[in-house]
């Protein structure tokens, strides 16, 4: 409940700040954006087949799979991937960095502190100490190499909307 509350605080910062500089905030070309979009679709089929490899509880197909699909999008990018990305891999690891961090130190302290953010997923052993650390480490990859917060905020979302999706056809 608090990290939801953290959460929405965020996100409301992260509004307020896109709003505010909305003239001077960049828009990705298309070549990022579909680099990005097969960066996250790779990511997500590896996730997948990890999921099942390790653990042979796939889970179901939901009934309505379109208006789970749009529901489960709004939730993630309202709520989950744009906050979690804004802060991990941008305002955690920016503050690291001006303090004196260096890079690589930085980018270790958030993925660490990213992976403990998604505690209550220790019930599932698979997800926690395989599925988590290697999404993860894809993730913080993408953002060291390419600068560009979007990609991760991509990367998370098209993970979480499909990747429990894919796992069930899997």
């Amino acid at each position: 409940m608090i990290y939801k509350g953290v959460l929405i605080f965020l996100g409301l910062v992260l509004s307020s700040y896109i709003i505010i500089n909305r003239k001077s905030i960049k828009m990705p070309d298309l070549k990022s954006f579909i680099m990005g979009l097969l960066w996250s679709i790779g990511v997500v089929i590896v996730v997948a087949l990890l999921r099942v490899l390790f653990d042979p509880n796939h889970g179901t197909l939901p009934s309505n799979l379109i208006a789970y699909i749009i529901k489960l999008s709004i939730y993630q990018l309202s709520f989950g991937t744009v906050t979690e990305e804004a802060y991990f891999r941008g305002l955690l690891f920016g503050f690291l960095t001006m303090n004196g961090y260096k890079e690589n130190t930085a980018f270790l302290v958030q993925a660490l502190l990213f992976c403990g953010a998604h505690y209550m997923k220790i019930s599932d052993p698979v997800y926690f100490f395989i599925l988590l650390p290697v999404f993860t480490f894809f993730v913080t990859l993408i953002i060291k190499k390419h600068k560009m917060l979007y990609l991760s905020i991509m990367m998370h979302t098209i993970n979480n909307v499909f990747g429990g999706i894919l796992v069930a056809l899997f």
